[in-house]
């Protein structure tokens, strides 16, 4: 039999009243923020679109939607007694937001002529 103390890492719950958010980024859009100059990012909500947005430098449009999860997770800190070490569940977070590429608007697709105007929507 084993004699070893094995008492654990003490984990306390102390929610500090702050909403947390967490965003699953794109690759390139990860990259552009790591840089050594960061663009500025732009959330808004369009009077046209159904969802809020994204705007990246160079055009580049995201919709954000919120995805749940199953398994909620922990957002944890070092607990702040010195004379018990551990941590402490300062949240816990069920879903997630997740960006996703917006296709180009009518506008930029240009004009196709009155044909595809016409009968083009419906294919």
């Amino acid at each position: 039999m084993s004699t070893q103390d094995n008492s654990g890492i003490p984990v306390s719950s102390a929610p500090d009243g702050r909403g947390y958010r967490l965003f699953e980024l794109p690759p390139e859009v990860e990259s552009a923020l790591t840089s050594q100059a960061p663009p500025v990012l732009y959330i808004k909500h369009p009077e046209e679109a159904s969802t809020a947005q994204l705007s990246v430098p160079g055009g580049k449009t995201y919709a954000l939607q919120q995805k749940n999860t199953s398994n909620a997770l922990l957002i944890l800190s070092p607990s702040t007694d010195d004379s018990v070490p551990g941590l402490t569940s300062v949240a816990t977070v069920h879903d997630f937001i997740e960006l996703l590429p917006e296709a180009p608007g009518p506008e930029a697709r240009g004009n196709k002529g009155k044909w595809h105007e016409r009968f083009g929507k419906n294919r």
